[in-house]
């Protein structure tokens, strides 16, 4: 989903925070735009992010210093799991698929 009313000044700097109930996780920021941001997320960090998405129906993302944004879980764990097959990456899946990157 994109959100026309959402845009980042250039250059912005600090973390990226995840926060699911009392789970919370913060990531460095090492890029963006005007309308993305990117943060590098840890791979033995995923599936916990992803198994706490699950039983969560939402989560909050901070941007920097910016005021915490509430997205909406319904419907992602279909998305995640096909993340995690597609990685390579055990989570929910018995079978993990591979990993087209590595």
């Amino acid at each position: 989903m994109i959100d026309s009313r959402w845009s980042l000044p250039p250059d912005v700097t600090g973390t990226v925070s995840i926060t699911i109930g009392d789970w919370k996780k913060s990531f460095e920021i090492d890029g963006n735009t005007s309308d993305s941001v990117n943060a590098e997320v840890a791979k033995d960090v995923i599936p916990d992010l992803f198994a706490r998405m699950d039983k969560a129906s939402t989560m909050f993302v901070t941007v920097g210093k910016a005021k915490p944004f509430q997205v909406s879980l319904a419907g992602s764990t279909k998305a995640t799991n096909a993340f995690l097959t597609c990685a390579g990456i055990k989570g929910h899946s018995q079978v993990p698929g591979s990993n087209p990157f590595e």
